[in-house]
This record gives structure tokens, C-alpha cells and sequence, in this order.
């Protein structure tokens, strides 16, 4: 279904070293070389990965080579987890110096259990928007250590106006947060939508307490980690369309 971009407004990427057909791949190229909107979860500075002996025209986009699709696009590449792994969750602290952006909006209170992925150096033409508390342990009310990594924060989301050789700059929006418990937090979801219109050229739409960016249907998220996801379950095939409440258990693996 990756031709199903060509025509898109806006294309949200949370992918992770992955090689794709050149079929499909060349939609993606294709789209992010038009200059129009980009956002990049999480594990999306690192996107890409190419076997060395790869022919592919898309080869240069693996993260490896020369930092590839996340740096030269993103603004950052694949470097190291700066925060202990599965052990240190991220308090997102909004950069001082862009406090006023209409992307904060309503940004206040943001927490997520993945750590801080460092970041050696973003482009010029960045835009810090929250930077990431390494904490002590897991919980929101855990304390941020008191060591060098955090000082300074290493930032955690970002927008670019990357410039480009026929029109006007490209608006990109990356999130180094954005695991599947990352999203319980309201204010991290807020600052995804909000990020969405500022991308679309709507910024004069955002509210100033930010955009609504509740959870609609059922939500249950699985922990990050290999091995973590749920088997053989179809959401379309359970629910028919009519989701559980929000205090339901989880529903059983598809038979099918």
C-alpha cells in the first residue's frame, strides 16, 4: 500500500531498520523529495537498513552510511540509548528558549516510559522543542538523576525547516519518545497534533491551551521490548467496529 502516499498531506513514519523493496521504497523517496510534510517517531532516525553489498538506489538512506535518511533528513541518526535502557523512563521539559512556539500549546506534563536517545548534534535550522529528563526509575513521580547526561538534556522532539532546492523549506517534525505506552501521555499526544498543524501551515488553528487529543476506543498498550507484541490479533475481526469500553481487559488472540 505505499503508493497510497503519493498523494498524502502529511506522512507519519515510526519505522525501524527496515529495507524495503525499491518498488515500494520509491514512493517514500519520492514524497519526502517533494518538500512536503514530514514526522518521524521515535525509532524513525533509523529507518533504514541496507546490507553493505546492497545495489539498491536507495542504499544511502540506511542509517549507517554517512548517518543516512535520519540525519541528512531527520536531523539525527541511530547514535546510543543516553538513558538506561528499559530502566530510566523520560520527563519531556520544554526548551526555554521556544517555550512560545504554537506547537507547545498546552504541552506541559510529558512522560514515557522509553529512555532518552542521545543526540550528538541537530541541524541549524532546528527547533528544540522538549528536551529528555533521564529519571531515577520507571514511575512519573521518579526524580531525574543527578549526573552529567542530564546536563544538558539531550532534546527529545524537534522541528526542522530543512531547506530544499525547489521550493519553499520542508516542515519536519521528529519525536525521539513514541512507544506504544509513550502514547498514554495526553500531552505527548497533544504535541503530535499540534505539531500536525503547524506542518499543514495551520498554526493560527491551534488553541491556546493546545489541541484536544483524547484517547478515543480501546487502549491497552504492550511494553516495548522483542518478543513483547501480541500474536495473531486483529482488531477489525473482534471488535466489528464497535470498540470495548475503556476499562475492558484485553480482548483473546484472533483464532484465525
Amino acid at each position: 500500500g505505499m503508493h497510497l502516499i503519493d498523494g498524502a498531506d502529511l506522512v507519519i513514519m515510526q519505522l525501524r531498520f527496515r529495507e524495503l523493496p525499491d518498488a515500494d521504497m520509491k514512493h517514500l523517496v519520492d514524497y519526502v523529495n517533494s518538500g512536503k510534510p514530514l514526522t518521524g517517531i521515535r525509532t524513525s532516525t533509523h529507518a533504514f537498513a541496507y546490507r553493505q553489498d546492497s545495489t539498491s538506489p536507495y542504499r544511502d538512506w540506511s542509517w549507517d552510511r554517512n548517518g543516512g535518511f535520519g540525519s541528512n533528513v531527520l536531523g539525527e541518526t541511530w547514535v546510543a540509548h543516553h538513558g538506561r535502557h528499559g530502566a530510566e523512563a523520560t520527563r519531556g521539559v520544554v526548551d526555554g528558549n521556544n517555550a512560545a512556539h504554537p506547537v507547545l500549546r498546552g504541552v506541559e506534563d510529558v512522560f514515557g516510559t522509553t529512555d532518552v536517545y542521545a543526540i550528538r548534534e541537530l541541524p541549524d535550522d532546528s527547533v528544540v522543542l522538549l528536551r529528555g529528563a533521564i529519571l531515577t526509575g520507571m514511575s512519573p513521580s521518579d526524580k531525574p538523576v543527578e549526573d552529567a547526561r542530564n546536563n544538558p538534556m539531550h532534546p527529545i522532539a524537534w522541528l526542522r525547516m530543512r531547506p530544499m532546492p525547489n521550493g519553499p523549506p520542508q516542515r519536519i517534525f521528529v519525536s525521539t519518545m513514541g512507544a506504544a505506552n509513550d502514547w498514554s501521555s495526553e500531552d505527548l499526544r497533544r504535541l503530535l497534533a499540534n505539531a500536525t498543524l503547524w506542518q499543514l501551515g495551520e498554526s493560527t488553528s491551534i488553541p491556546e491551551d493546545g489541541l484536544e487529543a483524547p484517547i478515543i476506543g480501546h487502549w491497552n498498550p504492550t511494553p516495548f521490548g522483542f518478543g513483547t507484541a501480541r500474536t495473531g490479533f486483529r482488531v477489525d475481526e473482534i471488535y466489528a467496529g464497535h470498540p470495548p469500553p475503556d476499562d475492558a481487559s484485553p480482548p483473546p488472540p484472533s483464532t484465525k
